[in-house]
């Protein structure tokens, strides 16, 4: 027997169980993502809600080497990430205006994903130390540990950042601070990993 599918166009809420009772409008959906983004971390919602990217980056992301129609059919598929975490200087800086904003920015997480940066160094070595690779770093790796991207450490640099850069601006005279994005060194591509 098979399964009706309804669309959600084709849905109606009585308006006993509708949020509101009028048509949500552009400026409901602007208030909504302004809020969210004034959590200062990641919500799904917030993602769905954020404007597609203006610039076309998927060379140089996990997801560009893992979906790729390469990927199954290579022996060496460490080989073929690699090729495509190599960038030119160009993309190099195009990536990192591109990702501006850092965890405020959809782009920022792909590129991230399956990079060696200050903040999982430390776990990466300690896995190499053990000689024990843990599921938990590649969920990490992979973006998927939400909660030990937002531990208390890290949420209170989120939630002191404006008033660091102030006092910075305060007692240094330089009022030029800009948000900014990944950075990616060029040393990876000589390296071994």
């Amino acid at each position: 027997m098979a399964t009706a599918v309804a669309k959600l166009t084709d849905m109606s809420l009585s308006s006993s169980q509708a949020g509101i009772a009028r048509e949500v409008t552009d400026d409901d959906r602007s208030f909504l993502y302004q809020r969210l983004s004034s959590l200062s971390r990641f919500t799904g919602q917030w993602w769905l809600m954020s404007p597609e990217p203006a610039v076309d980056l998927h060379r140089g992301t996990f997801g560009s080497a893992k979906f790729s129609r390469r990927y199954n059919s290579v022996s060496d598929q460490v080989s073929l990430v690699r090729e495509h975490f190599k960038q030119t200087e160009e993309e190099r800086a195009i990536i990192a205006q591109a990702t501006s904003g850092q965890r405020n920015n959809p782009l920022w997480m792909q590129y991230k994903k399956m990079r060696l940066t200050a903040s999982n160094f430390g776990m990466i070595l300690s896995a190499i130390e053990r000689n024990r690779l843990l599921e938990s770093m590649f969920k990490t790796l992979m973006g998927c540990n939400q909660a030990k991207m937002t531990c208390a450490a890290i949420q209170w640099g989120i939630n002191h950042e404006a008033t660091a850069i102030a006092e910075y601006c305060r007692r240094t005279g330089y009022h030029h601070v800009q948000p900014s994005g990944l950075v990616v060194g060029k040393w990876f591509h000589q390296t071994e990993l």
